[in-house]
């Protein structure tokens, strides 16, 4: 089976910004330092860029139901020397209902050696997911009467008019159920109910097709950030390449760090994420390991104004 694969740092970026059900409207922003180790910095650890999680619960609904706004962005502007070699800007903004455990749009924005800028909206009525490329300027095509309907309908979350921008991607997903985007994916792990040696599954989408995730609750341990020492919960999460294979050992790793059973394998190696343990579950550290060396993400200040995380939704499966 091929295997897709992502940048190592975007593989962390899209996973970290993964906050679900505590019915707060409310906002909070959290600063994080993000450092490399590995064969480019002689396995010495340094910075490489600054990220930013924003939270908030929006005015809009959508089928009754309030909907969330989570933005990731990730900068190397303030470490000349990764300007010099790999600069990179990512903006991952996502749309969602945590209750739901379903996206409703989610749009990216990465620019590194080139600019890519697209959109995902869902219709889940209709069992559709559909992407599209935003343009600078009009691209003058025949608009899409189901896009302009939920940008219309999003419009009070935040998310920007494209409609005279969009240009379509080849291709749509049909869906039987509901998905989440990578970056509503950790507001959907910060409030699982906590137990070591849990295995939860999560049912993700990327635009191409649905995929499965499980989220390990894998022990409790005591983390040190820039915000200082908080005690914790380590999750691993693993996306898998087939959505509908099951029977997934969680104690096998090889030496690349991909896992596989049967047919199933790993999209890439599994990310570590350890989440507060306290009420807020604050995101406090994130690791991903990848053949060219490790990506860590850790917290460095909080600006909270209320936890925006909401509970787990019921469609959350316990798998073990």
């Amino acid at each position: 089976m091929m295997t897709r694969t992502l940048h190592p740092l975007a593989v962390a970026f899209l996973v970290f910004g993964l906050a679900t059900p505590l019915r707060v409207a409310a906002a909070e922003a959290f600063d994080y330092k993000v450092t490399y180790d590995g064969m480019f910095t002689a396995f010495q650890e340094v910075g490489i860029g600054d990220a930013r999680l924003d939270v908030v619960q929006t005015a809009a609904l959508v089928d009754g139901e309030p909907v969330m706004r989570a933005r990731l962005t990730a900068s190397s502007a303030a470490y000349p020397v990764v300007e010099g070699f790999y600069p990179f800007r990512y903006e991952f903004t996502s749309y969602h209902q945590p209750e739901q455990s379903r996206t409703l749009a989610y749009e990216r924005r990465k620019q590194t050696t080139r600019l890519r800028h697209d959109l995902l909206l869902a219709d889940w009525s209709a069992g559709k997911v559909k992407r599209f490329r935003i343009e600078d300027a009009s691209v003058g095509q025949a608009r899409d009467a189901t896009a302009e309907e939920m940008l219309t309908r999003l419009s009070r979350a935040g998310l920007p008019d494209y409609r005279d921008q969009l240009a379509p991607h080849p291709g749509q997903i049909a869906a039987s159920g509901q998905a989440l985007d990578r970056l509503a994916l950790l507001q959907q792990v910060r409030n699982l109910p906590m137990q070591e040696g849990a295995v939860y599954e999560l049912t993700v989408t990327d635009g191409k097709e649905i995929i499965r995730y499980s989220a390990r609750i894998a022990a409790r341990e005591t983390v040190s950030t820039g915000a200082g020492e908080r005690p914790a919960w380590k999750v691993r999460i693993d996306g898998f390449e087939d959505a509908e294979v099951s029977g997934y050992d969680t104690g096998r790793e090889s030496a690349t760090g991909f896992e596989e059973q049967g047919e199933e394998r790993l999209r890439h190696p599994p990310v570590y994420v350890w989440i507060d343990s306290g009420p807020r579950r604050v995101p406090l550290r994130l690791v991903s390991r990848h053949a060219v060396g490790k990506f860590t993400v850790a917290l460095h200040e909080e600006r909270t104004i209320q936890s925006a995380a909401l509970p787990a939704s019921a469609d959350t499966r316990l798998a073990r």
